[in-house]
């Protein structure tokens, strides 16, 4: 640690105390890198043209009331995402197709 200090700073600013200031530096990352890995906040942005508000809520997409979904299809609506091939399992559509279109009434599929 004390090389890395050395590497900011060509003079010694605390002489004798380059693991204290290391330490303090560390535990201060650390700390700011787990207030970041908190569950998100609300991010908003009021739009005036045209006039509309679009809100980042952390949450799960599927499970929101009262809002709009727009999901990106294939013009062929390929949906199988089965093997991971023509739709990939952890994409947007794939979450959609295994979570809403799975449990919608229709004629039984292979």
């Amino acid at each position: 640690m004390p090389q890395s200090y050395r590497a900011v700073w060509d003079r010694v600013a605390f002489p004798g105390h380059a693991g204290v200031v290391a330490f303090v530096v560390t535990a201060g990352s650390a700390l700011f890198g787990a207030y970041r890995a908190l569950p998100g906040r609300v991010v908003a942005r009021d739009l005036r043209h045209p006039d509309c508000r679009i809100e980042i809520i952390p949450g799960d997409l599927f499970e929101e009331t009262g809002s709009h979904l727009v999901i990106g299809f294939t013009d062929l609506f390929d949906t199988d995402p089965s093997d991971g091939r023509i739709v990939d399992p952890s994409s947007v559509q794939g979450q959609f197709s295994a979570a809403c279109v799975r449990r919608l009434p229709g004629p039984p599929r292979s």
